[in-house]
This record gives C-alpha cells, sequence and structure tokens, in this order.
C-alpha cells in the first residue's frame, strides 16, 4: 500500500510540476492595449469661483488655485477626447496603413480616411499617422482635415489636430476657423 501512495504522489508530483511550453502572441494592433489619462478629481474642476467684487491688491494663494483647477480640467477634458479616439482606432480594427470613406453620423457628409506608417510632423518621426478630411471640403484651405493625430506604438506620445466644424458641419459658423491641438 505504501509503494502504490509513493508511485501515486510521483506521479501527482510529476503531473503538476510539468510544464507545456506556449508559443507567445504578439499583438498585431497598432493602438496601445488601453490608454488613459487620469488626473484626480480633487485637481480636475468644471467650476471657477468668481474674484471677489472691488479692488484687491493682493492676489490670494486660493484664488490662483481654483484657475489652475479649471486648467487641469480642461486638461482632463482633453486626455478624454484623445482616449475616446485611440478607443475608436481600436475598435474599429484601424490596425495597419490603409485608406476608406464613411459617411459622417453628425452631418452625413463623407469623411475620407487615411492611416500612414513612418509619418513625419514637426521634425519627429511618428509610427503612424491618421488624417480624417471633409470630402467636399478639401479643396479648401485647411484641406477639409477634420482630425490628425500622430502617435507611436511603443511610448504612448502623440499629437491630436481637431478642427470640430470639418467633424461635423452641423456645428455653427461661428466655429468655421476654430481648432485645438492636443499633445498627449
Amino acid at each position: 500500500m505504501k509503494k502504490i501512495s509513493f508511485i501515486l504522489t510521483i506521479a501527482i508530483a510529476v503531473f503538476f510540476a510539468s510544464c507545456e511550453k506556449d508559443d507567445v502572441q504578439l499583438d498585431e494592433n497598432i493602438i496601445p492595449e488601453t490608454f488613459s489619462v487620469e488626473i484626480p478629481q480633487s485637481l480636475s474642476s468644471s467650476t471657477m469661483k468668481s474674484l471677489k467684487n472691488g479692488e484687491e491688491d493682493i492676489l490670494q494663494g486660493n484664488d490662483i488655485y481654483e484657475h489652475l483647477r479649471v486648467f487641469i480640467h480642461v486638461g482632463d477634458e482633453a486626455a478624454q477626447i484623445v482616449e475616446e479616439v485611440i478607443k475608436a482606432i481600436r475598435l474599429y480594427g484601424l490596425s495597419e496603413p490603409m485608406s476608406f470613406s464613411y459617411e459622417g453620423d453628425d452631418d452625413s457628409r463623407t469623411k475620407n480616411v487615411v492611416i500612414v506608417a513612418d509619418s513625419e510632423y514637426e521634425g519627429a518621426v511618428w509610427n503612424y499617422q491618421m488624417t480624417v478630411t471633409d470630402a467636399d471640403s478639401e479643396g479648401n484651405d485647411d484641406g477639409g482635415v477634420a482630425m490628425q493625430i500622430f502617435w507611436n506604438k511603443g511610448t504612448i506620445k502623440g499629437v491630436a489636430i481637431m478642427k470640430p466644424y470639418n467633424i461635423d458641419r452641423n456645428t455653427e459658423d461661428l466655429f468655421a476657423h476654430a481648432m485645438f491641438r492636443i499633445d498627449y
């Protein structure tokens, strides 16, 4: 009986100690698995108290802090915009250089998308560049560019340039020339 127990114990130990070599599957996607910028809620505020009425010779620290919180909130919102763009690139499997067109959800206009590898912008070489244009506006001075995003696959670093008017033509004409840039 002791021999059977001993052999059974050895067999179980060998069974659990054995290992199987699994080949590592490389992620072929050009977008990082996750992307987010965390800004503590205590620093990010969408509200701003106005300064007290009257003349003040000294700017109080809490007044500076309140403006700083609003500035940080703007950065937090910009990070969320970029995070959503990166999620969409990953969700729709835009994992290699390509080009295609689609109809915009908001304005029903044709948008052209081009993704290229090894793009240069402002003296830096980026692994990828995605440009989205409003097809009917490509002859304009701005080239109809609705969004350009540059990113590197390894290091989470990039630049996003957006023109809301070319993303959604239902935007008021007042904002026709507004553009913004987010460095992340």
